[in-house]
């Protein structure tokens, strides 16, 4: 349980969803939110340390309770225990010929990572927003697009064809163009598609649509239609996937990163060292993956040689959110910034990993006040700052910014939220973030203060995609609102 009340979040109730997908449930809608004030108290604040330790919810440990039933299932029908898992990989590596992924090439994933399923951008694809936006949209109602009466739980960005993707929990996916501002396909047949909740979509980098279900599989878009090809393997829920080049990595509930070739449907590696579900994966531009699972624990890998290159061991409590930092960064003793990635967990904590030194360089306590503990929900990274700043929002309601410069420690935290903030988009020096009473905020990252706030949602905002002068946001209402820069 990651709030200060006490009570489960959403991020809570989509975790014991994950360890088994075939439980719905429906959730109610909130009244539109006013956007807080920003008098007395607003802006950044220094952070406090905390008095008490990470909060614990029964959702911690709902997986090993799974194991044991499926354990206790395999023996009642004489089968034994399970077959620890085995990394494998395909004849010609995970990445086959396409030299495209070998150099990266990834295209852009979602941002709605906070609010349940995180499948982070890759180096280099960060969100785009045009310096109009310090004034705020020229139409702060926006244009409201009513996908549907569930609540869309994640999203993605095409920005060379200005297009966005919603996964939504009525087992449809939603292409919106940025131009128009209308719905360009629903991806939801009788004969194609997702049988249960979306959890992850993205681009791939020759502009395929990929998307994640809690139905264990992976639809890859035919370009027009609504014809889809399925590929199948994952035994649980697919917590979140990502491009590289033309192949795919995803995540899941049975412990597994899976790499996928889109182009022929084959499944061309299994990465096996979590013991517990996967929840979030972040890439590079060099074919490196990060991913955090439910174990505590931070993996890195090397895609195109479908191996293992770093296990970091240090959170408390599931590793909810994960990000590479920057590519060809120079730091002061001579290595780059393309290889160091953050982490965010359960414990409120941000780490910062070395994967050549193989260790942490830093572990703030982003997210922790006086009263307690809240997960970390999504990490940005500003690059309006020299070289780059860390932004990161959580359950304690805040948004922090960390400074490269002086071993990532806190440099604002913001406190304008009212709830917990579920998800995040950072682009130049604005960052915009969504909470669950539905407000939007948008803050100036490297002065250190609000800018401007919307009621945009009728309930959680938990998907914010960004374009230049376009925002998307979209949530448990059902609903997505397009606003323009004034």
């Amino acid at each position: 349980m990651d709030r200060r009340d006490g009570r489960p979040t959403e991020r809570d109730e989509m975790d014991a969803l994950g360890d088994a997908y075939s439980r719905k449930y429906d959730r109610g809608g909130r009244s539109r939110a006013r956007g807080p004030s920003f008098g007395a108290g607003g802006g950044a604040r220094a952070p406090v340390r905390a008095s008490a330790g990470p909060p614990v919810g029964h959702v911690s440990r709902s997986h090993e309770q799974n194991e044991e039933y499926m354990d206790e299932m395999h023996s009642a029908y004489g089968l034994g225990p399970r077959e620890q898992l085995r990394t494998r990989v395909a004849d010609g590596g995970p990445l086959g010929r396409d030299s495209s992924a070998r150099r990266g090439g990834a295209a852009a994933a979602g941002s709605g990572a906070a609010g349940g399923f995180a499948g982070g951008p890759a180096v280099g694809d960060l969100p785009r927003l045009s310096s109009a936006w310090v004034a705020g949209p020229s139409d702060p109602a926006g244009t409201v697009i009513d996908l549907s009466g569930r609540p869309v739980l994640c999203s993605a960005l095409d920005p060379s064809r200005r297009r966005v993707a919603l996964g939504c929990s009525d087992h449809a996916v939603y292409e919106l163009s940025l131009d128009s501002g209308r719905v360009i396909r629903t991806l939801f047949t009788k004969r194609y598609g997702h049988c249960e909740w979306v959890t992850s979509v993205a681009y791939l980098a020759d502009g395929t649509l990929a998307s994640a279900a809690m139905d264990a599989k992976i639809c890859v878009w035919s370009p027009s239609g609504v014809r889809c090809t399925d590929m199948t393997g994952h035994s649980g829920s697919i917590s979140a996937l990502v491009g590289i080049g033309t192949s795919i990595v995803s995540t899941g509930y049975d412990q597994t990163v899976r790499v996928w070739d889109s182009r022929s449907g084959a499944e061309t590696a299994l990465l096996a060292g979590h013991r517990a579900p996967v929840l979030c994966v972040a890439v590079d531009g060099a074919s490196r993956a990060v991913t955090g699972g439910r174990d505590a624990l931070a993996c890195a890998w090397d895609i195109g040689a479908g191996a293992r290159i770093g296990r970091m061991a240090g959170h408390k409590g599931h590793v909810t959110a994960a990000r590479w930092l920057g590519d060809g960064v120079t730091r002061g003793d001579g290595g780059g910034a393309g290889d160091l990635f953050a982490t965010g967990a359960q414990d409120g904590h941000v780490r910062v990993w070395d994967l050549r030194a193989r260790r942490a360089v830093a572990n703030v306590a982003v997210h922790v006040t006086e009263a307690g503990a809240g997960a970390v929900g999504d990490i940005g990274v500003c690059t309006a700052t020299s070289p780059f700043d860390v932004v990161t929002s959580g359950a304690d309601q805040r948004v922090c910014v960390l400074d490269s410069r002086r071993g990532f420690s806190v440099r604002w935290s913001m406190d304008e939220h009212r709830d917990y903030v579920y998800s995040l988009a950072v682009g130049g020096r604005i960052a915009l973030s969504g909470a669950g009473d539905g407000t939007l905020l948008a803050h100036d990252v490297v002065a250190g203060r609000p800018l401007w706030a919307l009621g945009a949602n009728e309930a959680a905002v938990r998907c914010i995609e960004c374009d230049g002068d376009t925002v998307v946001a979209s949530g448990d209402d059902g609903n997505a609102i397009v606003y323009k820069a004034g």
